[in-house]
């Protein structure tokens, strides 16, 4: 691991420009799940997917089932994302916005790159939040990223989410154009003009 990680105290603004490539579609599956103006409401399965994050061995699977290879370091930091996800605050169920916010996401039935800056957002929110924020010190975009890769493999993988055209390299192709856009914004505000010129110092 780098030592560039950052604290997550340091609020986060992004801003975004739209993005004009379709890659495929994602139907929402619309049985064994409560239907709402037609919309299949991801929050419905919020128990169900918060028992499965916290099943170690079913996390370390999916690792697995998605060829994704990480460090002692990473897996720690992925199972304190996990934790943050699942741990109920004051009422606050971080998982239960997520889906909230994932479900603005798919609201179309397609995922393509119109849903970039939608993807960005949750992760920004993710990193500026100030519930249980112990659990995200020294946290990276890259490792957000991972958690919901993950996230939106388990809805597609339960049916929550039915894909026809769509496989798990276009789902994270899609996640990975939205972590490269943030931190690329991540790294321009912390940009400083070297110049003799007295205004731009």
């Amino acid at each position: 691991m780098q030592n560039s990680e950052k604290e997550p105290s340091s609020i986060v603004n992004v801003e975004i420009t739209n993005i004009s490539e379709n890659l495929s579609e994602v139907k929402l599956i619309t049985s064994d799940t409560k239907i709402e103006n037609n919309k299949v409401l991801l929050t419905d399965h919020t128990e169900k997917i918060c028992n499965l994050l916290k099943d170690n061995n079913y996390i370390q699977n999916l690792l697995k089932k998605v060829s994704v290879n990480i460090d002692t370091s990473t897996n720690v930091k992925i199972g304190n994302i996990i934790t943050f996800f699942i741990t109920n605050v004051n009422g606050v169920l971080p998982l239960h916005n997520i889906l909230k916010n994932l479900q603005e996401v798919f609201a179309d039935g397609v995922l393509d790159l119109y849903d970039v800056p939608a993807l960005v957002k949750i992760i920004t929110e993710i990193l500026n939040s100030n519930i249980n924020s112990e659990l995200l010190r020294n946290i990276q975009v890259s490792h957000i990223g991972l958690v919901l890769k993950l996230l939106i493999f388990i809805l597609v993988e339960f049916k929550i989410i039915q894909s026809d055209k769509l496989d798990d390299k276009t789902i994270f192709k899609i996640l990975d154009s939205s972590l490269e856009l943030l931190e690329t914004s991540l790294k321009l505000t912390n940009v400083k003009f070297n110049c003799c010129c007295p205004w731009f110092k």
